[in-house]
């Protein structure tokens, strides 16, 4: 048996599937979870530490004994950016090397991002690569539980009543939790270089395939409502910047419409258990 593997968030829906996997997989799994984070369903060893805070010498000394660290913990919202830049530099303060560090960060981050979300992940990417961390930029992902991004998108676009179409496409980046999991056991196999890769399909549907697709398979009596992607951004940054609820929808409107598909189709993706050659 090899060197534990660390998965921080692992008490959230995708950092508890990524846990099950791994201990499924045989390798050794210590999740660290938030002090007031329910466990009760993780099989694994856990440990309760607050990673928005310097973490105790244990604690730091568990994490520089393990091999590889993968970062899913992350505060949503508005104002947490110095709460999510704290929690990548107290991990990557304890690791053994800043290679064995593995940001899961998303296609919403990018130098022009208005989202919150999509800013701090965008910030975060540059703070890990600039200490010589990995950097794991996650597509939407689906898999078994309702929870999922694609899966919540599914459920609203399937109980919706309007038939959202847009003038120009959008690319999706989508990838299942089976792809993701092979990606992430092909890097505990053949740890790739210091670096930024891709985790999606770069041949994905655009949006408004996308929708159709989500629509075909929840059939009902739509509304068909076209709009131009630049109307909807604006709205969203109006709504946002006025704090009008839900601020939630604005927050993600942005986030699901704003990539960077230049940055994002020349990242080199790990592909199953093989690793890009550099």
């Amino acid at each position: 048996m090899g060197e534990p593997v660390v998965v921080t968030g692992a008490h959230s829906v995708l950092g508890s599937m990524l846990c099950a996997h791994l201990a499924g997989q045989q390798e050794p799994v210590i999740g660290l979870i938030t002090p007031w984070a329910d466990s009760a369903d993780l099989a694994i060893q856990t440990v309760r530490a607050d990673l928005r805070k310097p973490l105790p010498s244990d604690v730091c000394d568990l994490i520089r004994r393990s091999g590889q660290v993968f970062h899913l913990a992350w505060a949503r919202g508005a104002g947490t950016r110095t709460e999510n830049i704290a929690m990548i530099d107290h991990l990557m303060s304890c690791v053994r090397a800043p290679a064995h560090f593995h940001l899961m960060s998303s296609v919403a981050a990018g130098p022009r991002a208005e989202s919150e979300y999509g800013k701090s992940k965008w910030e975060a990417t540059q703070r890990v690569r600039k200490a010589g961390g990995n950097v794991l930029v996650c597509g939407l992902v689906s898999g078994d539980h309702p929870k999922l991004p694609f899966n919540q998108l599914q459920a609203a676009v399937g109980r919706s009543w309007l038939s959202l179409e847009l003038k120009q496409p959008v690319k999706v980046y989508p990838i299942s939790t089976v792809q993701l999991f092979e990606a992430i056991t092909g890097i505990l196999r053949a740890p790739p270089p210091p670096g930024c890769y891709g985790l999606f399909q770069k041949n994905g549907p655009d949006l408004n395939q996308l929708l159709r697709q989500i629509e075909q398979g929840s059939p009902r009596r739509r509304w068909k409502l076209t709009l131009r992607q630049q109307w909807i951004e604006q709205v969203a940054r109006v709504l946002k910047k006025l704090k009008l609820p839900p601020h939630s929808a604005w927050e993600r409107a942005l986030t699901l419409l704003q990539k960077d598909a230049a940055l994002l189709d020349d990242l080199p993706q790990l592909n199953g258990v093989r690793p890009p050659s550099r």
